[in-house]
């Protein structure tokens, strides 16, 4: 008969301190191995085996099981969750000896990783306004997944194109300990929409995804022009009445052509002065780009009104499509006009990437 003390058996878990629990049939599937319980002198007559609390020294939770398995050990038992465990287990030779294990602490989690902060493209690399990116070759993104129970173990991050659906950055896997990744040496197509998608997993096995889109629009918006009807301008058809017209302290402002084919056109700014860039008769205002009218306010300019004309009609009489409806804006200026001055009218077109 081989000495009790030579008999030194162990168990192999699937995952160290930590067991992941599958579903099947609503019911709950407990699953291990055991190595090196043999004798070869007797032979090994059967293991018991049973789950106990993790300062207990007897089966509390789930009391002895007979088998003379080894490998792949499996039982249905439905098993306390957020509570440290491990499995007992004793090994008798056909001499009748006995000597008893039990293996490391282990935790069942079947609880997901929880999202504290959703994935977002971050606003400190490469963006503007929200959702869109001014830069081709770089994307960061950002989050904060935790897990209380078994922690986050690992992430798997990628990125695709939405036009082609075509897998821009293959998924890797990263550490569970970080928040943020970039994406780098990217040829992102101005125009494009691109997803980033996000799985993190816990120690359990158990996964959650979440992902995130922007938008790419590197380039500045076409520039137009101011629509005037002046002794000068060629007759396109696509004045507009009173489109370039004051009256005591009021002046009307018309423009087309400001076009952006990638992210579109958001608003524009409109200053006014004596001088080149100058701003004493009208300080920097923003309007909205609309084919609605839109009347905002602001402490410098009472109103500030903007209408789409519809006469974006060439010679023909057919819609210009590159010019788009002419946009004009009422503006009330800080002093009154008089006859005879001159003065600069200063137009930015802003794109929704805010180029």
């Amino acid at each position: 008969v081989r000495p009790e003390s030579e008999i030194q058996p162990k168990i192999e878990r699937k995952e160290a301190n930590f067991v992941r629990f599958k579903t099947e049939n609503f019911s709950k599937l407990f699953e291990f191995s055991l190595i090196g319980f043999n004798d070869p002198e007797s032979g090994v007559a059967f293991h018991r085996w049973g789950v106990a609390s993790l300062n207990a020294s007897t089966p509390d939770v789930l009391n002895w099981i007979v088998t003379a398995e080894k490998k792949f050990l499996q039982h249905k038992a439905k098993l306390p969750t957020r509570t440290w465990l491990k499995v007992l287990v004793e090994t008798v030779n056909n001499a009748g000896l006995s000597i008893a294990t039990e293996s490391m602490g282990f935790l069942i989690d079947e609880s997901i990783p929880e999202i504290q902060v959703p994935l977002s493209v971050s606003d400190a690399v490469g963006q503007l306004t929200p959702d869109w990116l001014v830069v081709d070759d770089v994307i960061t993104v950002e989050w904060v997944v935790s897990d209380q129970e078994s922690g986050v173990k690992e992430y798997w991050i990628s990125l695709w194109y939405h036009d082609t659906g075509r897998i821009t950055f293959e998924p890797i896997k990263i550490p569970g300990l970080l928040n943020n990744f970039t994406f780098h040496n990217l040829d992102l197509k101005d125009g494009g929409n691109y997803t980033a998608q996000l799985v993190s997993c816990n120690r359990a096995g158990t996964c959650i995804r979440q992902s995130v889109s922007v938008a790419v629009d590197t380039s500045p918006p076409v520039t137009g022009h101011l629509a005037a009807a002046t002794d000068s301008a060629v007759d396109l058809g696509r004045q507009t009445e009173d489109g370039l017209a004051w009256k005591d302290n009021q002046v009307n402002i018309s423009w087309v052509g400001f076009q952006d084919p990638h992210s579109g056109i958001d608003r524009y700014t409109i200053q006014m002065g004596t001088t080149w860039f100058g701003s004493e008769l009208l300080q920097e205002t923003e309007v909205e780009h609309s084919d609605e009218t839109v009347i905002s306010e602001s402490s410098d300019v009472p109103y500030v009104e903007i209408e789409a004309d519809s006469k974006t009609m060439g010679d023909n009489g057919s819609s210009n499509a590159h010019e788009a409806p002419i946009q004009m804006a009422s503006l009330r200026l800080q002093r009154s006009l008089t006859p005879g001055i001159s003065f600069f009218v200063h137009l930015v077109a802003i794109n929704k990437a805010s180029k």
